[in-house]
């Protein structure tokens, strides 16, 4: 199987989560919900690395529930 690089910028404070699964960093069980919706609606399911480029944005156009914060970029290996 031949696999994709796809790069994304996110919320920073979903890193956690994101990369090791772990929850127990996140306000609540919507945030998670929140997480989850978003990574299914990009087709994103295997997070490799997060990248140290943090900067603010007032969010994603495309992603209308993501609040503006610091985000930087996570990087997914995903089947072509």
């Amino acid at each position: 199987m031949e696999l994709k690089t796809v790069k994304q910028k996110l919320p920073i404070y979903w890193a956690s989560y994101i990369a090791n699964g772990d929850a127990s960093g996140l306000e609540d069980d919507q945030e998670q919900q929140l997480i989850d919706e978003t990574l299914k609606q990009l087709n994103l399911t295997n997070c490799v690395d997060v990248l140290e480029d943090i900067s603010f944005k007032t969010g994603i156009s495309y992603l209308p529930d993501l609040l503006g914060g610091d985000y930087c970029t996570y990087v997914f290996l995903e089947p072509n």
